[in-house]
This record gives C-alpha cells, structure tokens and sequence, in this order.
C-alpha cells in the first residue's frame, strides 16, 4: 500500500446540453459535451487504518452525503478491502453552482484509494462503479473532454483542439438541481422534445478548433428554467450579452443546472478588462477569488458574484 497521494479534482463546464426527455426511472435523458478546466479541488490520501474525511470547508458534511466519503465506501465495499485512509479536502470550487465539484472529488476519490490501496481495477470496472455513486462522476474518469449520453454515464471522451480562456462568474446563491428540472417540465422520453437541439453546430466548432465557433454553438437546455427560479441568473445573460456586444467577450453560458455562468473570451488580457469592467458594471458585490488583484467591492450577499479566471484542460 502507498503511504500518501496527492490528486486534483477539476471542475466542468458544459458547452452543450440537452435534455432529450424525462425516463422511466425518474432521470432524464440527456446529450452534453462536458469539458474539465484547469481551476481544481486537491485531495489528499495518506494510508490509515480507519477511513476517515477532512474538508477545509465547515460547511459541508463529513459523512455519506459527502461524495469523497460515499465513493470510498463504495470502493470499499466493492472490493471487499478492510484498507482505510484520512483523506483531506481542499474545497476550491463552490457548491452548488453546475460545475460538478462533488463528482469530480469522488472521482478522484476512486481513482486516489484504487492507487493508494493498489487495487488495480480497471478504468472499466471504476466507470461502472462510478455510475452508482453520481451522474456526472463518470465523466472525470475519463480524464478529457467527452460527450456524455443517458444520464450522463455514457461517456465518449475526446481531445480538445484548443484551450478556451474563461472567466467564471459564480453567484452567491446556488440553486436545486431538482427544482431546475422541475420547472423544464420536460415531456416523458417516449413523447420527446418537439424540436430538440442537435449537437451537430457544436460539433462542427470543435471540428473548426475556434474558441469564436464555440462560443457561438453554446447551448443549455436548462438556462431558461433556470433563470425562472432565479432571476438574478437573466441578469447575468443580459449583462454578458453587452460585454459581447462591447467586444469584452466572445459568448457565455450557465454552466450545467446552475448557477455558475462561464464566459469565452479571446485570451487571458480579454478575462482582465471584462473583470474590471464586471467590478465597474454590475450593480452588487464582486469577489476576485484567483486573480492577485484588489479589483474587488462589497455588496449584498444575494447580489455578490465570485470570479475566478481559468482555461480549459
């Protein structure tokens, strides 16, 4: 057994999504192109005889309904082992806010204890398991950026031609994933959408390796039920839809259920001005999380927005 390990969990974005129809089973059938992004949680594995979680955020749970600790027992459980290890979180990216923190951290959890306890299970046997534990937690085994179908853990991984520099705009309030789809109403599978999005544009911009095409193919089905239950998020498009029309931008979108935005700039110079221009803009708080910068200013809490400045993967 490895005596310590040292993992990065990265957060997503979703360039594309679409929600096919509501399934049998209560999910919803789903095509999305997920992305992984450079800006991480890090955790941190040392060898224990107990199993044991630590985070540095007090805020969220210690127990199962924390993803790092149900994915360890899940492994545990899987493969019988008795092995167990202090595992450490250092909580980087916000939840919720549609950027799939949770499951990349018991992602990486399963790929950390596999090589910590030196299971050796295969990537197969880890993606199936970790279709158990979460929809999106698949996808960051696959360690690229993939389209996903199903309920997200169908999962065809391929290589990004080009790296997109973004702004993430994520507001202090985050919103139910349960409660977006609520309000989509999305039909029963069997029905379907009456004109659901194809991928086909976003495939083409990605073929293109045009971060200017990708921005223009961007797609969320679920931004409008979104913005229904929270209207600050109609704020943020608007407000985005004038950076673009000030050239500070080349497009934006929420990212997932909610309710972080990313916006597509052209490079890391653009990310700067749109943030001084966000600080001067936007009528609430701002935070400047990442940037060594003091370009920050208070406001409310239900008004106060976290940027973060990061690539793709």
């Amino acid at each position: 057994m490895l005596p310590m390990l040292q993992l990065s969990a990265p957060a997503k974005i979703n360039l594309f999504l679409e929600v096919l129809g509501r399934r049998n089973d209560g999910y919803h059938e789903l095509v999305t192109c997920m992305v992984p992004l450079a800006w991480a949680d890090e955790l941190h594995f040392i060898a224990s005889p107990q199993l044991t979680l630590r985070c540095s955020d007090p805020l969220l749970p210690l127990d199962q309904n924390n993803l790092v600790l149900k994915a360890a027992l899940a492994l545990q459980h899987h493969t019988k082992t008795s092995l167990g290890a202090e595992i450490y979180l250092n909580k980087k990216i916000p939840s919720p806010a549609g950027l799939a923190g949770g499951s990349s951290d018991a992602a990486t959890t399963l790929r950390g204890l596999n090589r910590l306890w030196q299971l050796n299970l295969s990537d197969a046997e880890l993606m199936n398991l970790a279709a158990t534990i979460g929809s999106d937690v698949p996808f960051f085994l696959a360690g690229s950026a993939a389209w996903c179908r199903g309920r997200g853990e169908r999962v065809t991984p391929f290589q990004m031609g080009c790296k997109l520099s973004l702004l993430l705009v994520c507001p202090m309030v985050g919103l139910s994933t349960p409660a977006v789809y609520q309000t989509l109403q999305a039909p029963p599978l069997e029905v379907g959408l009456q004109q659901a999005m194809s991928e086909t544009a976003m495939l083409q911009a990605l073929r293109m390796q045009s971060p200017g095409a990708i921005a223009e193919a961007l797609f969320n089905r679920l931004q409008p039920p979104a913005e229904r239950c929270l209207p600050l998020l109609g704020e943020l498009r608007q407000l985005f839809e004038t950076a673009r029309s000030q050239g500070l931008c080349l497009g934006s979108l929420m990212s997932g259920s909610g309710s972080s935005f990313f916006v597509v700039c052209r490079d890391q110079d653009e990310t700067q001005r749109l943030v001084r221009w966000m600080v001067q803009t936007w009528e609430g708080g701002v935070q400047t999380n990442n940037m060594g910068t003091p370009e920050s200013k208070p406001g409310p809490m239900e008004r106060t927005l976290r940027l973060y400045i990061t690539e793709t993967m």
